[in-house]
């Protein structure tokens, strides 16, 4: 890992590491992102959140109560425990 310090590297989370809600006490491994929904896809007991903040590209994985709404602004909570690290060059996972 010292071979990345000071260069660019790209984050990933998959799409049921993203939450909705706010956080609470136990969640103090997570940071906030704010996003536009783009489509709520009901997938029975799920929603797939399609959402962009800053022209990125964001899926997120949600139970269906309370879910935002196509349209709509809203916070993702990224729990930074499971994000995954790849080198920008390559795409080589960190």
């Amino acid at each position: 890992m010292a071979e990345h310090v000071n260069k660019e590297v790209v984050a990933g989370i998959r799409p049921e590491n993203l939450h909705i809600g706010s956080m609470t006490a136990k969640q103090t491994m997570m940071s906030s992102l704010s996003v536009n929904v783009e489509l709520a896809e009901l997938l029975g007991s799920e929603i797939y959140l399609y959402c962009t903040s800053d022209g990125v590209n964001i899926i997120a994985k949600v139970p269906p109560n309370n879910a935002p709404k196509a349209g709509e602004i809203t916070k993702l909570y990224v729990d930074c425990t499971k994000l995954h690290l790849f080198d920008k060059e390559s795409g080589v996972a960190i």
